[in-house]
C-alpha cells in the first residue's frame, strides 16, 4: 500500500452508508429538474405547457421508441414513458429498475444533482421502492481521479444527490419497501470493496475492514487466522495459494448472532477473496490478467452481506467467512504438481496453479462446517471463465445438492434482480478430478474441452459434509462488467450477490 493512501472503505465517510446513495424525500413540492413519469393513461395529464408536444404524433412515436425525451419549455424537463409491459410482480419490479437506469443516465448527461419524480402516484409504495433502488444502483460511480491536500482521496460516488418523490398524501413505505431501498446501500459498499485495486485492497486491508465491521456491531464476533498460523491450524490448501506473496493469506470468520433464542439455527457463507490473481506459475496472459483485482468479488459480497445483515438487524445466525490470498509468483510460490493436504485431510495434486479459488474455498468450507455446524452453507466466487461461456453476464451459475434450496435461491435472486441458473454436477465431471498420486486433482483431466464450471463444483462438493445443504454460486460473469454498462450495473464491479444473499437471509429470519 502506498504511504498516506487509504481506501475510502476504511474512512469515516463509509461509516454511514447514507453517504453513498442519493437522499430520498417525499414532498408535495418539487426541487431541481422535474422528471415526469407517465404511462399511456396519464400522458394526457401532463401540464398545459406540454400541450404542443403531447398531441404530436412525432413526439409520441419518439417517446415510445426511446422511453425518455427532454422537453425544453420554461424549464428543462425529462419525460419518461413507463410502458408497463410486465404484469408478473417480480418482472414488474425489474422493469421499474430498468426505467430508473434510463432516468439516471439522462440526468447524468446534464450533471443534475437534484431531481423530482412527478406523476408517480399510480405506483404503489413497493413499486416506488424498486424504482428508487434502481436509481441508487445506476447512480454510483467508482472514481479515484485526484488527491486533494489535507483531504486525502477525492471521490464522487453519486451524481444525483437528492431525489424527491412528489406526491400528495403519500401512504408511506412499509417494512419491505424500506428494506428494498436500504439493502442496495450494501451493494454499493460491496462495489467499493471490489473496485479497489490490488495495491490498496490487500489481504491485510480486507482483514482490517472486517475487524472494523465487527467492532461496530456487538452481535458480531471475529476470528482471524493469518499467515503461518494457517499451517498450524491445518489450513494448508488456503495457505499454499497465498504463500508466494508478501501479502499474507488469511481466513476471517465473522460470526453474527441475530437469533440467540435458537442458537443451532445457523447459516454460513464463504467468499473467495483473491486480491489479485496472476494465475501463479500457470500465469495468465495479457488480456486476461489486467482485471484480476476483481477476483476478490466473492469475498466482497460476503463482507457487504454480513454488514447488511447486522445493520438491518435481521433475526438470523450467520457465519460469514472470507478466504483472502494473493496468487503471486515468487521463489516461495506453489508449483504445478505440488501435493497439499487440505483441512479435511484429503490430498490435492495441483494440476494448475490458476485453479486456485477452489483450493482456498475448500479449506474455508471445511473450517466453517467443523467449528460452527451450519445446516446450510453457500460459497460465492468468481471461479471459472467457463461459466461466462455458458451463461454470459446476466446469470450466475448455481450448483447445489438440494432441489428445494435451488428453488428458494432462484426465487430470491429474481426478487433481488440477481438471477441464477442451475447447472449440473455430472458423474463425468467427478471422474475428471481423479489423480494418480493424490486424493484428487484441482484441475479436470479433460483439457480445454472439459466442463470447467461443473468440474470446479465437483471439487468443492467433496468438502461438503453429510446432511449439510450446500449451494455453490459462480459469479465470474456477473461480478465485474468491464466492457460496457448493463442496466443498474455500471462498468466495473457490480456488487453482484449481496442483494441475493440479503433477500435470502431476510426471508429466513426468525420473526
Amino acid at each position: 500500500m502506498f504511504p498516506g493512501f487509504k481506501s475510502p472503505v476504511l474512512e469515516d465517510r463509509f461509516d454511514n452508508l447514507a453517504n453513498v446513495v442519493a437522499r430520498v424525500e417525499v414532498s408535495e413540492q418539487s426541487v431541481g429538474t422535474k422528471v415526469f413519469i407517465v404511462n399511456n393513461d396519464t400522458l394526457a395529464n401532463l401540464p398545459e405547457d406540454f400541450n404542443a408536444v403531447k398531441n404530436s404524433a412525432v413526439f409520441l412515436e419518439d417517446l415510445k421508441k426511446a422511453q425518455t425525451i427532454w422537453h425544453y419549455g420554461e424549464q428543462r424537463t425529462l419525460i419518461v414513458l413507463d410502458k408497463q409491459e410486465k404484469t408478473q410482480e417480480q418482472e414488474r419490479y425489474e422493469e421499474l429498475r430498468a426505467l430508473a437506469d434510463k432516468i439516471v443516465k439522462e440526468a447524468n448527461k446534464y450533471k443534475l444533482e437534484e431531481i423530482s419524480l412527478e406523476h408517480v402516484s399510480y405506483l404503489t409504495p413497493i413499486q416506488q421502492a424498486h424504482l428508487i433502488a434502481g436509481l441508487h444502483l445506476t447512480n454510483y460511480a467508482f472514481e479515484r481521479k485526484g488527491l486533494v491536500d489535507g483531504e486525502g482521496l477525492k471521490t464522487e460516488y453519486v451524481q444525483i444527490k437528492r431525489v424527491v418523490i412528489v406526491q400528495k398524501d403519500h401512504p408511506g413505505f412499509d417494512t419491505q419497501a424500506k428494506f428494498v431501498m436500504d439493502s442496495v446501500r450494501y451493494t454499493i459498499f460491496t462495489r467499493e470493496i471490489n473496485n479497489e485495486r490490488a495495491n490498496i485492497a490487500t489481504t491485510l486491508h480486507l482483514v482490517e475492514l472486517c475487524k472494523k465491521i465487527a467492532k461496530k456491531n456487538s452481535k458480531i464476533s471475529i476470528e482471524v487466522i493469518l499467515g503461518e498460523e494457517l499451517v498450524q491450524k491445518g489450513l494448508n490448501s488456503l495457505y499454499g495459494v497465498g504463500k508466494g506473496s508478501s501479502s499474507p493469506p488469511a481466513l476471517v470468520v465473522l460470526n453474527y448472532k441475530g437469533n440467540p433464542t435458537n442458537p443451532e439455527d445457523i447459516y454460513a457463507v464463504v467468499g473467495k477473496g483473491v486480491c489479485f490473481d496472476t494465475g501463479g506459475y500457470n500465469i495468465k496472459p495479457t488480456g486476461g490478467i489486467e482485471n484480476m483485482y476483481l477476483d476478490k468479488c466473492g469475498a466482497g459480497s460476503v463482507i457487504g452481506t454480513v454488514r447488511g445483515v447486522a445493520e438491518l438487524d435481521l433475526k438470523i445466525n450467520l457465519v460469514a467467512a472470507v478466504c483472502l490470498v494473493e496468487n503471486s509468483i515468487s521463489s516461495t510460490a506453489q508449483k504445478p504438481l505440488d501435493i497439499v493436504r487440505t483441512y479435511k485431510g484429503f490430498t490435492v495434486e495441483i494440476g494448475n496453479t490458476d485453479a486456485e479459488g477452489r483450493l482456498i474455498l475448500c479449506d474455508g468450507l471445511s473450517w466453517v462446517q467443523k467449528h460452527y455446524k451450519p445446516h446450510t452453507v453457500f460459497d460465492i466466487c468468481t471461479l471459472t471463465g467457463a461459466i461466462i461461456v455458458a451463461l454470459g453476464y446476466d446469470y450466475a451459475g448455481l450448483f447445489s445438492n438440494d432441489d428445494a434450496l435451488v428453488s428458494d435461491l432462484r426465487d430470491q435472486g429474481k426478487r433481488a434482480g440477481e438471477e441464477l441458473w442451475r447447472m449440473p454436477i455430472s458423474t463425468e465431471a467427478r471422474k475428471l478430478l481423479k489423480s494418480k498420486y493424490a486424493s484428487t486433482n484441482n484441475m479436470g483431466a479433460g483439457g480445454a474441452l472439459q466442463p470447467g464450471s461443473s468440474v470446479a463444483a465437483a471439487f468443492l462438493e467433496l468438502f461438503i459434509e453429510k446432511d449439510v445443504k450446500w449451494a455453490h454460486i459462480d459469479i465470474a460473469g456477473t461480478a465485474g462488467i468491464t466492457q460496457r454498462d448493463y442496466p443498474n450495473r455500471p462498468a466495473g464491479a457490480t456488487g453482484w450477490g449481496t442483494l441475493l444473499l440479503l433477500n435470502y437471509y431476510q426471508s429466513k429470519q426468525q420473526q
